[in-house]
C-alpha cells in the first residue's frame, strides 16, 4: 500500500484584491476621521471667534457707557450758565470746543477734526475732571490772572483747556491756560498752545466759536479749576483690524480701546418738549457740529458692529443666494467670509450741569 502525499501551501501575502479591499477601507476611515477633524476644527474656530466678537463688544460698551455717564459732569447739581472761551490752535482739537454733553460728527466732520484716517462717525462727550480740583484764592479779573491753593505745573501745561466754576455754580467757564507759574495761572487772549482763549471776561452763556458775547467779567474766587477731559470714540484700522479707538482731551494721538469692532452708529434722543423724555432720535449727521440742538439731548442708543478677526464662514455654494447681515436696521450684502454681529445698548443721560 502506497503512502499518502500531503502537501501544505503556505500564503506569504496578500492578494491583490484583499490588498485593494484594505487600501479602500483604510482611505475611507482616514477621509471620514479627518472630514470630523476638519469639521470640528472649523467649529472651534468659529466659536473662538464669536467669543472675540462678544467680548470687544462688552469691552467696548462698558468704556463708551462709562463715560457717557459723565457726560455733561461739571461738579454741579443744577444746570449752570456755560460760557465758552475757547479757540483752538489746531484743527484736530476742534472737537474739543464744544460743551455740549453728547453730540455726534459725521465721518467728514470726524476726519477732519479729530483723525484722518477714522472710518466711522464719532461720539463726542464733554465732561471735567473730577479728581483734579484746584480752589481759586484769588482772581485778578482784569489781567485774567487765577491764584490756586496748590501747584498745578504737573498736572496741566499752557495752552490745555480747563474750567472754571464757581462755588456756587451760577457760572461755568471754558478757558486756555495761556500761561503757568507755580499755582498762578493765566488766560488771557494770548499765548500759544493748543488752545486760546477770544476773551478774558468769562461771564453769561456765551460762545467764542459762534462770536456771542459775554455781558462782563466774573470773579471766580471762591471757585474751582478743573481740566476739561472730554474724549471721543471712533473707528479705524490698526493693523489690519478695525478697532474702536478712544482720543482724550490733552492728548495728540487716540489710543485703541478693543479690536474687532468695525463701525458705530449712534442715535441721540432729543427732548423738545423739556419733559425730561425723548421725543426723537436723530443721527450724526442730522445736526451740524455745535448746533444747539445738541443741548437737548437726553439719551444716547449705541449699534456696535463686531467683526472676525479672520474669514471663518464656509465658502458658499455657486448657486446660494448672497450672504447678508442687519446692521442699524438695514440689511447689507456679506462680499467675504468674516462673520459680523450687531449689539445694541441704550442709555439716559446722567449728568445735565
Amino acid at each position: 500500500m502506497k503512502g499518502i502525499t500531503i502537501y501544505r501551501f503556505y500564503q506569504k501575502g496578500l492578494s491583490l484584491i484583499e490588498l485593494m479591499i484594505s487600501m479602500l477601507l483604510g482611505i475611507f476611515i482616514i477621509s471620514s476621521v479627518t472630514q470630523v477633524f476638519l469639521s470640528s476644527n472649523d467649529s472651534n474656530r468659529l466659536n473662538f471667534q464669536l467669543g472675540l466678537m462678544q467680548e470687544a463688544a462688552r469691552i467696548a460698551m462698558s468704556s463708551m457707557s462709562n463715560d457717557v455717564r459723565m457726560a455733561g459732569y461739571t461738579g454741579c447739581i443744577d444746570e449752570s450758565s456755560i460760557g465758552n472761551a475757547l479757540l483752538q490752535n489746531n484743527a484736530s482739537n476742534e472737537w474739543l470746543t464744544a460743551e455740549q454733553p453728547l453730540q455726534g460728527m459725521d465721518l467728514s466732520d470726524t476726519q477732519s477734526k479729530m483723525d484722518a484716517l477714522a472710518t466711522s462717525e464719532s461720539l463726542l462727550i464733554f465732561k471735567l475732571d473730577p479728581d483734579n480740583v484746584f480752589a481759586v484764592t484769588n482772581h485778578d479779573t482784569a489781567t485774567g490772572t487765577l491764584t490756586l491753593d496748590s501747584n498745578v505745573g504737573s498736572t496741566l501745561s499752557s495752552g490745555d483747556a480747563a474750567a472754571l466754576t464757581r462755588q456756587d455754580c451760577s457760572q461755568v467757564a471754558l478757558i486756555a491756560l495761556s500761561s503757568i507759574s507755580g499755582n498762578t495761572v493765566t488766560h488771557t487772549t494770548s499765548g500759544s498752545g493748543d488752545f486760546r482763549n477770544c476773551v478774558t471776561q468769562l461771564k453769561g452763556a456765551f460762545r467764542c466759536y459762534d462770536s456771542s458775547s459775554p455781558t462782563g467779567a466774573l470773579s471766580f474766587n471762591p471757585g474751582y479749576l478743573k481740566p476739561v477731559s472730554s474724549v471721543g470714540y471712533f473707528v479705524k484700522l490698526d493693523n489690519g483690524l478695525p478697532t474702536l479707538f478712544r482720543k482724550e482731551a490733552g492728548t495728540a494721538n487716540a489710543l485703541p480701546v478693543v479690536d474687532g469692532v468695525e463701525d458705530i452708529r449712534i442715535h441721540y434722543g432729543l427732548d423738545t418738549d423739556n419733559d425730561g423724555v425723548a421725543n426723537r432720535y436723530i443721527s450724526a449727521g442730522d445736526r451740524s457740529f455745535r448746533h444747539a440742538d445738541w443741548l437737548q439731548t437726553t439719551s444716547i442708543r449705541i449699534h456696535l458692529l463686531t467683526r472676525s478677526e479672520s474669514e471663518v464662514l464656509p465658502v458658499p455654494a455657486p448657486a446660494a443666494p448672497p450672504r447678508t447681515y442687519l446692521f442699524d436696521g438695514t440689511q447689507v450684502t456679506q462680499t467675504d467670509r468674516f462673520l459680523r454681529r450687531e449689539y445694541v445698548m441704550t442709555m439716559a443721560l446722567r449728568n445735565k450741569g
